[in-house]
């Protein structure tokens, strides 16, 4: 579909899809998919954005009737833009600030704090129950960064989970559009964040997904599930 070039006769950014409408829905389909991914990448080469790795793993507590649940956080650094560092003079891991763990959601205070990542860059919480239970993380990130608090109510699972986040932050073209038409946000759906001033971003992470969070937006964050079943590269 890309054979025309960039100036190709059929125009539509060079692309053939411009002329798919009618072919059937099988190719309608794919051209469809080609320019959500053609507008994907225009604005990612034109916006700012950090990219978080949550989660957690299990392992044996040492009692029968208990096991240890290891929640975690961390950015995936080749994922994040380099803006993160220039503007704000801090490696991308280095923009966290802590990380606050709360499995008691009805109490304001977290169960624990956690002010730096270890070897590999986790920050991480361990807890050992008989039972999973709900794991609330939140992501105080360094002034200097200019990124909100992002709030995962999360969920320990019994087996290993590993989601992403990408928080896509306000620039000069962050409107471009994905998943949409032409210049607007196009359909955004389901919806799973709410912003509160002065407390950041929750998002509901419970099942677990991979997001797009879209900050700047005149109706507040705007939230693209992705694809959730597809397995993760390794970091």
């Amino acid at each position: 579909f890309e054979a025309n070039g960039p100036n190709g006769p059929n125009g539509s950014n060079g692309s053939m899809c411009g002329a798919a409408e009618g072919w059937g829905g099988e190719v309608e389909a794919i051209c469809a998919q080609v320019q959500r991914h053609q507008r994907s990448s225009r604005e990612a080469e034109s916006s700012t954005r950090i990219a978080l790795e949550y989660g957690n793993t299990i392992k044996a507590s040492g009692t029968s009737t208990k096991t240890t649940y290891v929640s975690f956080v961390k950015v995936v650094g080749r994922l994040t833009s380099k803006e993160i560092r220039g503007k704000s003079g801090l490696s991308a891991a280095a923009c966290i600030q802590r990380c606050e763990y709360n499995i008691n959601p009805g109490y304001d205070k977290p169960t624990a704090v956690v002010t730096s990542a270890n070897a590999k860059g986790l920050y991480q919480f361990e807890y050992a129950m008989g039972r999973t239970f709900p794991c609330i993380m939140k992501i105080v990130f360094k002034p200097e960064s200019g990124i909100p608090p992002l709030v995962l109510n999360y969920y320990v699972d019994d087996q290993a989970v590993r989601r992403r986040v990408v928080i896509q932050l306000p620039g000069p073209k962050a409107g471009a559009g994905v998943g949409g038409g032409g210049g607007g946000g196009g359909a955004v759906a389901p919806r799973r964040a709410t912003a509160t001033k002065g407390k950041g971003v929750a998002l509901e992470v419970d099942p677990p997904v991979n997001m797009w969070v879209r900050l700047g937006g005149s109706e507040g964050p705007a939230v693209l599930p992705v694809y959730a079943s597809v397995p993760l590269p390794p970091t």
